[in-house]
This record gives structure tokens, C-alpha cells and sequence, in this order.
């Protein structure tokens, strides 16, 4: 795996693997601050984590994530997504999320990829 953490890197690396994307799509993906870590055989996203850059609430003070994925044939499968918010008023509150026994048709797959 890659890990990507500073800011220049992450943009240069973000030129090379998606330049089609557009200005505002990636400026919100600069809202957020962490790191990612690539798979290099496939180039998929196995493990994220950070906070995001932006408060989306005068009430939040600060909101942190890890989401982790598996690559099955080929995709990006999520494992498990958990994010902590500090709150002004409230304290601490967690949500974690463990996915579990996920499954696809395979021909709606195959089929999907061909369109």
C-alpha cells in the first residue's frame, strides 16, 4: 500500500489518477485532511482517515473518520466506516459501522462494466 499524507503530493497524485475531474469536485476533496492508503496492484483506496478540514455546524467542533475497504475481483469493498464528533455542547459521539456478508450478482456486474 501507498501512503499519501502532504497536501502537494496528494494534489500531484490526484492530477495523475482522475484529471478529468472538475474544479469544484476538487476543491471538496481538499475539505478533508487525513491520509489514504492505495492498493498498488489495483490503485483502489483500502484505508482512509482523517477530520474534516471544515466544521459542517457552529454546534460540531471537529469530525474524524476511518473507513476501511477490501479489494474483492476487483472492487472496492467498504469493511467497516466509523466517524467521531466532538460537539460543543454535547460531548463526544461515535458511530461505527461494520459492513458484513456483502454480495453481488455477478452478471449485473459484468454487464454494467460493458455499458
Amino acid at each position: 500500500a501507498v501512503l499519501c499524507t502532504h497536501g502537494d503530493i496528494a494534489a500531484e497524485l490526484l492530477d495523475e489518477l482522475a484529471p478529468e475531474l472538475s474544479a469544484k469536485a476538487r476543491y471538496k476533496l481538499r475539505l478533508l485532511k487525513g491520509e489514504v492508503w492505495v492498493d498498488t496492484a489495483s490503485g483502489l483506496a483500502v484505508h482512509q482517515a482523517g477530520q474534516w478540514v471544515k466544521s459542517p455546524s457552529v454546534f460540531v467542533k471537529s469530525v474524524k473518520f476511518v473507513q476501511d475497504f477490501a479489494i474483492r475481483d476487483g472492487y472496492q469493498v467498504p469493511t467497516s466506516t466509523s466517524f467521531t464528533t466532538q460537539t460543543r455542547f454535547w460531548g463526544v459521539a461515535e458511530m461505527s459501522v461494520e459492513y458484513t456478508d456483502i454480495r453481488w450478482d455477478a452478471d449485473a456486474a459484468a454487464s454494467q462494466s460493458q455499458n
